[in-house]
């Protein structure tokens, strides 16, 4: 993320009162029968009204503003104006919320480190056979009210898990969860030590793979009991989670929305084509086709193209996938040859994320010449190809299982709407297997902001506190030794931090009169601005909304401020240090006015 402050270039030390004056023009039109007796106002008489109307404004002003007092108190200590640089100012403003964010991702990277040690140190541990309730479990006897948390109730010493899949029987969970659960109760210490060591320190948290959530501290969760899947929000799909999980990703998917198909399968592929959009943020890219020949792209404007998964080009592919219903003629091998020639030339031109390339196929099964259309990932296979087979029938299994095998992909039969989500995430943890295997480095991602929830952001129906945050997390990656060699990502650890936090590191008065600061992340998207107003849509789960600079602030268009601003933008993404002058208008009254 990176920082930037508004113009200035000086910082007076004098208090000054300012004085609007109201001109008030009076047109007066005289009835017709007095026309001729109406005379002119004497030049003068209007003169020493405007006079007389300034001076008593600048009376009250000076009494209401208390101007001669304060000018006493400043002569009496000797306080003069002093220029400062506006560079240096903004370098050091910029230190002091540099060296606060490197406190934060270092405690996440101490609990990274603890969840790997422990998952090694404990990998030949007997499984206990404590039975874990619905909400969770920890000390709940020693519960207390902290400032820090909103004065809810909750216990500072140990921590406390969810398991995503809360709707199951509690005494048939996996094996594999119960395990995770038990080698990271080795994290409460760290837990216990990062709280200790940050005073302004809110949640923290492991997610892992298997859906086991441990957040400390410790509270009671909320009643779940009788809420269906659909209800909860799942953290694997959150932008903390999947954006640690994987690398920056160009997706593709080939979605069957043919009229040929049931009712039922149709509804199957537009949940299962929401899923995979749900996995995306702002560094990856993304189109969806039909297999419709005359426009394979679900969105016209989208032609031939991977856009970026920012809200707004997600929310439009959203629109068109629950809309979306084509003819019955569909060609597959067409939509497949289309997804390769987008992705190639994206990789060729250097667009896109530059990074993991995949294409999503979900459809009740393959036809045409296919596999002739595979030969154009040969040999070194760049684009991973995960299929999803639609509906009960599954006498296409083996074709969607060699499809997906033969290009490092994973295959999934979708049967219902039952762990729909997990099985859509697999393809995230088969894209995070390179990521495991060739990188000791751990990356530290930045979440977009989004509005905080008073308790979590696992139910649709969690209230808003209405204040802004962002999540810093890193991934734990899986050094136990296997009998086979392995690539496997644990879970994520993750730390939230209150925009107010961040702020309050640039007091308004350091700036100066008008001043102002603002922060973007490596999008150009906005962390926090004075003008920044995230919507409260019950739509968008977690609540959160990616704003850019260029539409945040208002260029004089009459200039060539447009362009200033965009390179000033551009400068900033690339962590250039420098200073620059441009006229922006300043809009009030939710821009129903503007001024220079």
């Amino acid at each position: 993320m990176f920082f930037a402050g508004g113009a200035c270039c000086c910082c007076p030390v004098v208090a000054t009162a300012h004085v609007f004056v109201l001109l008030v023009a009076v047109v007066v039109s005289p009835l017709p029968g007095v026309r001729a007796q109406a005379e002119d106002i004497p030049h003068n008489e209007v003169k020493n009204w405007a006079l007389k109307f300034g001076v008593d404004l600048w009376e009250f002003g000076r009494q209401i503003t208390n101007m001669n007092e304060i000018q006493r108190k400043y002569r009496e200590r000797e306080s003069k104006v002093r220029r400062k640089d506006g560079l240096l100012l903004i370098r050091d403003l910029a230190a002091e919320v540099k060296n606060m964010m490197d406190i934060k991702m270092n405690s996440v990277l101490r609990l990274m480190e603890a969840g790997e040690q422990s998952a090694l140190a404990n990998q030949e541990a007997a499984v206990k056979s404590e039975r874990y309730v619905n909400d969770g479990f920890g000390d709940y006897k020693s519960l207390e009210s902290i400032d820090r948390y909103d004065q809810c109730a909750f216990n500072t010493t140990v921590n406390c898990v969810l398991l995503q899949s809360t709707y199951v029987d509690p005494d048939s969970v996996d094996e594999t969860v119960v395990r995770d659960m038990q080698w990271t109760d080795h994290l409460d210490p760290i837990f216990v030590s990062n709280y200790e060591m940050d005073p302004v320190l809110s949640w923290q948290y492991f997610g892992s793979t298997k859906g086991t959530l441990r957040r400390f501290p410790t509270l009671r969760w909320p009643s779940y009991s009788g809420l269906s899947p659909s209800a909860l929000f799942d953290y694997r799909l959150n932008p903390w989670f999947v954006e640690a999980a994987t690398s920056a990703k160009d997706i593709v998917i080939i979605a069957d929305f043919s009229m040929a198909l049931s009712d039922y399968k149709l509804s199957l592929v537009r949940a299962t084509t929401l899923a995979a959009l749900d996995t995306l943020g702002a560094n990856d890219f993304v189109n969806v086709l039909s297999l419709e020949s005359s426009n394979y792209e679900i969105v016209p404007c989208f032609k031939e193209m991977i856009v970026q998964a920012n809200e707004k080009n997600l929310r439009d592919l959203r629109s068109a996938v629950a809309q979306s219903k084509f003819a019955s003629s569909s060609n597959f091998t067409g939509a497949l040859a289309r997804a390769f020639d987008i992705l190639h030339k994206f990789n060729r031109t250097g667009q896109g994320s530059q990074c993991n390339q995949a294409i999503l196929i979900i459809t009740d099964g393959p036809f045409g010449p296919y596999k002739e259309i595979l030969q154009h990932n040969k040999p070194h296979m760049p684009v991973r190809v995960f299929t999803y087979l639609i509906g009960k029938d599954d006498s296409n299994a083996a074709d969607m299982n060699w499809i997906a095998c033969n290009n490092k992909g994973y295959f999934e039969h979708i049967e219902d709407q039952r762990n729909l989500r997990e099985k859509v995430l697999n393809y995230v943890l088969v894209m995070a297997r390179p990521l495991v295997m060739y990188q000791t480095d751990h990356p530290v991602y930045w979440s977009p902001v989004y509005l905080a929830s008073k308790v979590d952001n696992l139910k649709a129906t969690d209230t808003i506190d209405g204040r802004l945050m962002t999540t810093v997390s890193a991934p734990v990656f899986d050094r136990r030794n296997h009998s086979e060699r392995a690539a496997n990502l644990l879970g994520v650890v993750g730390m939230d931090v209150y925009i107010d936090d961040l702020k309050k590191l640039v007091p308004a008065y350091k700036l100066g009169a008008n001043g102002y600061s603002f922060i973007l992340d490596n999008n150009g998207h906005v962390l926090y601005h004075p003008d920044f107003r995230p919507t409260q849509s019950d739509s968008v789960r977690p609540q959160y909304k990616t704003v850019d600079l260029s539409e945040i602030e208002l260029p004089d268009v009459d200039t060539n401020n447009n362009t200033l601003l965009l390179e000033l933008r551009r400068e900033m993404i690339e962590q250039r240090e420098g200073e620059t002058t441009l006229k922006v208008k300043n809009h009030l009254d939710n821009m129903r006015r503007v001024s220079y």
